[in-house]
């Protein structure tokens, strides 16, 4: 039985033949059609005609398979209707379509010459053979020179080390995408796309990891490497290049396919970040699975999670250093899910005082995310003593108003993990000052940022559109010192080496 839906009936634009319109009037009689040069361009036209024992070049003015009309030389007498022309040859570049005799059938000056309109007497002009040279013509002329590999938009010379890498990153995608789908194939449909952590589905993760996974973080690992010799000109075929290789790919893993489309406007949005922390192993199949897994589990990845845990270990400290009566304050700027306040609400044991959290987010998704876990997270394991405030406000604003959290402020720390990647040195600079007034003395600013030699940059570079304004280490300490010159500070290293946080501290 075939249980299939039916389809949809196709639709066309056209009509019933009998609907269909002839001409009208004097156009009933049908005539050839003329074609002017203009019409045959790039095709060049040429008319000679043998008159009383001398040849004569003309001017074509048009042709039709049965005729043609042409400018009659100027030093001879206007011939009359009925005049037999004992030879008429017609060129189209070096092909004689023509030699034959042929009939003057009209003459009439315009504009101080003479147009002669002459049927053909021998044969009929093969226009159609013409009309297809015209269009070899014009397709060599305007197009045929986009088949040379120069004039390929991800040509460019110099870089045959990046190319090699990238066309066997593809052979290395092409050969595990097809022993992945026979290794599906082969499984219980729970192990590869069940809910739970099941046994077997631990020891598939743990078999990618030490492959695929390490031959993913090789190739974007080379390639980081290759490009970087690029210049800026270069950089964009390469990209190109790249994009053609391999998209069809790696744009299979759902992290990769929603950081390219951006949905909510940008790359790095609440959704991405959950599946960096939380959600590593999604796709439609085993083989985008293994890729969404790679990628998190690459050291661009990898270090967001290890700053989170950096800024989480800060905060907790001071959460377990509190005493009966005393308050801890924190912020976290540009928060997204909050997955540092998360993890720290849910691991911590036993809290002394109090912990304030202010989360100030943009994104009214991410937001209504936070609010939804973290308020039920907080009404089932700790009560009063966590107090949670969610702020939905602009970027703009937050760089605009250095009074923004007047009514929030004094914190102990403020944490701007991934915000500064966004930003140039001088709005970082603006930023940190803002963010430093909000703290009290011994209170500090976490300020985190991607340094240059970050080595996952030619994947969301080339493939994401992920464009972020990397600073290195000195350049983080000379924008903190701008926004806070009284400030004491010092880098502070997450473990994987690509997200240092600059801490600017006030002193007590």
């Amino acid at each position: 039985m075939n249980d299939r839906p039916t389809p949809p009936p196709i639709e066309t634009a056209g009509r019933a033949y009998e609907e269909l319109e002839g001409a009208q009037g004097r156009e009933i009689f049908f005539r050839p059609i003329r074609y002017r040069p203009a019409d045959l361009a790039p095709i060049t036209v040429s008319i000679e005609v043998v008159f009383a024992d001398t040849r004569h070049v003309c001017v074509m003015q048009d042709v039709s398979q049965s005729g043609v009309a042409f400018t009659w030389p100027l030093r001879l007498a206007p011939p009359q209707p009925r005049t037999h022309l004992a030879q008429l040859i017609v060129r189209f570049d070096d092909h004689e379509a023509y030699n034959g005799a042929a009939v003057v059938v009209t003459a009439r000056a315009l504009g101080g010459t003479v147009i002669v309109g002459a049927s053909l007497s021998d044969a009929l002009l093969d226009i159609e053979t013409v009309l297809h040279v015209r269009e070899v013509r014009g397709w060599a002329t305007e197009r045929a020179r986009l088949l040379s590999r120069t004039a390929k938009y991800w040509h460019v010379e110099g870089y045959e080390r990046f190319q090699s890498i990238i066309s066997e990153f593809r052979l290395f995608l092409e050969d595990a995408a097809e022993e992945l789908a026979a290794t599906e194939v082969s499984l219980p449909w729970k192990v590869v796309h069940g809910e739970s952590d099941s046994p077997a589905r631990v020891a598939l993760v743990e078999t990618l990891r030490r492959g695929f996974v390490e031959d993913m973080i090789h190739f974007t690992s080379a390639a980081d490497r290759e490009v970087r010799r690029a210049g800026p000109a270069a950089r964009e075929a390469l990209k190109h290049f790249t994009q053609k290789q391999l998209d069809a790919h790696l744009l299979q893993a759902p992290i990769l396919l929603r950081a390219k489309t951006k949905p909510f406007g940008y790359p790095g949005d609440f959704e991405v970040m959950r599946f960096v922390y939380e959600r590593t192993f999604e796709g439609s199949s085993l083989f985008a699975k293994a890729l969404h897994l790679a990628t998190v589990n690459l050291p661009g990845s990898a270090c967001i999670r290890t700053r989170k845990d950096l800024v989480k270990s800060e905060i907790a400290a001071r959460a377990r250093a509190l005493r009966a009566g005393q308050t801890l304050r924190v912020a976290s700027i540009a928060a997204g899910p909050a997955q540092e306040v998360y993890e720290l609400l849910r691991e911590l044991d036993h809290i002394e005082g109090t912990v304030e959290v202010v989360l100030f987010v943009q994104d009214p998704a991410a937001l209504q995310f936070a609010f939804g876990r973290l308020t039920r997270l907080v009404d089932a394991r700790w009560g009063a003593r966590v107090r949670i405030r969610f702020l939905h406000d602009s970027i703009k604003r937050l760089l605009r108003d250095p009074e923004l959290f007047r009514d929030h402020a004094p914190f102990d720390a403020v944490i701007c993990a991934g915000l500064f990647d966004y930003l140039d040195t001088d709005k970082a600079a603006v930023l940190v000052s803002s963010l430093y007034r909000a703290v009290r003395p011994g209170g500090v600013v976490y300020a985190g940022n991607y340094v240059p030699e970050q080595p996952t940059r030619w994947l969301l570079e080339h493939h994401l559109d992920w464009n972020l304004l990397y600073k290195t280490r000195d350049e983080m300490l000379a924008f903190a010192s701008r926004g806070a010159p009284d400030a004491r500070l010092a880098i502070l290293e997450e473990s994987v080496g690509y997200c240092p946080f600059v801490t600017v501290t006030r002193p007590a």
